[in-house]
């Protein structure tokens, strides 16, 4: 899952992006509720087949992504996106990234459970409820309504809390706060807009500079002339802050982190060949084998490691997954 962004306790700064308020959109309307019903779809799914311990319906899932298909398509026809400006595929892919780490983490128990079930039928009701609050705005040019966001939180909790009762989580085994975090994370990747955030980077130098000054004074007498110089020296010395990984300092793939031999992995959505799963730069000192296990997120990780992987392929579960591994202070 891509990044937390604040949203100001989920009210009006979804409008603002770039620095600038957003200019109503059917487009970004559309494609921000088409994003948040694949994963409600996705996530029903799932739930269905985490309570009977089966394998997900292809037929279901596909219908998912028909629907998805065709609701985005005809809100980019609109031509006025201001930030849903992405491919209606790269999109897609997006929302099945941030499912699989929040309603299908691993396979279903053999024997079926209610809980995991009802917990990720909640999650992905949450993500739907939200996005659709936000299309709505982004339709109208308004602000989010608090009510309705208050009850998506609302429902998500009863039916968590419900869930958890059951006892019998297998898959679902974070908390409903944890769930909660993550489903919000989904929301905010696929269905807030990203805001400009200026960074700057520092190279460390220390600049010296000297000046003298001369001064030169003649005192002349009826038997001699004395001369007497005096000279004064100043120096200025200036120190700038390091260049380092998170700051876009240090390129990925290149050393950080100084004693503990950490390598820089760029962002989920760059190019670099050793990528962090999330939205920044991070420093982390690779393991073999990981002390983890695979993820998508740094969710799963342990408190001090991030979810890292090689590029291509990407932030990705099963074959060549991406892992927990250490992060590398620096």
């Amino acid at each position: 899952m891509l990044r937390q962004l604040a949203l100001a306790a989920g009210l009006g700064v979804v409008l603002v992006a770039s620095g600038s308020a957003l200019a109503a959109s059917k487009c970004d309307s559309g494609v921000t509720k088409a994003a948040g019903k694949k994963e409600g779809c996705l996530c029903g799914v799932y739930a269905k087949a985490q309570a009977k311990g089966l394998t997900p319906d292809p037929t279901k899932i596909q219908k998912c992504k028909d629907k998805f298909s065709a609701s985005c398509t005809k809100a980019q026809s609109a031509a006025d996106c201001g930030f849903q400006t992405e491919s209606c595929t790269n999109k897609e892919t997006d929302v099945e990234n941030e499912v699989a780490g929040t309603c299908n983490p691993s396979p279903p128990a053999a024997a079926g459970s209610k809980c995991d079930a009802g917990k990720t039928k909640a999650a992905g009701k949450k993500v739907s409820c939200k996005c659709g609050v936000y299309a709505k705005t982004y339709a109208n040019d308004l602000p989010p309504d608090p009510i309705k966001l208050q009850k998506c939180i609302d429902k998500f909790t009863a039916a968590c809390t419900r869930a958890a009762s059951a006892g019998d989580c297998f898959v679902q085994t974070r908390t409903c706060a944890q769930l909660e975090t993550d489903a919000d994370q989904d929301v905010t990747a696929l269905c807030t807009p990203v805001p400009t955030i200026t960074t700057s980077s520092t190279t460390t130098s220390t600049t010296t500079s000297t000046a003298t000054t001369t001064t030169t004074t003649t005192t002349t007498t009826s038997s001699m002339t004395v001369t007497t110089t005096t000279s004064t020296t100043s120096t200025t010395t200036t120190t700038i802050g390091a260049p380092t990984c998170a700051n876009g300092g240090i390129p990925c793939g290149s050393p950080c982190g100084g004693a503990c031999g950490g390598t820089c992995a760029g962002p989920s959505t760059s190019t670099c060949t050793f990528i962090h799963c999330g939205p920044a730069p991070l420093c982390v000192v690779p393991m073999s084998p990981s002390s983890a296990g695979d993820c998508l997120t740094d969710g799963p990780c342990p408190a001090g490691q991030a979810c890292v992987g090689p590029n291509p392929p990407g932030c990705q579960l099963g074959s060549n997954p991406s892992l927990c591994e250490p992060t590398c202070p620096e």
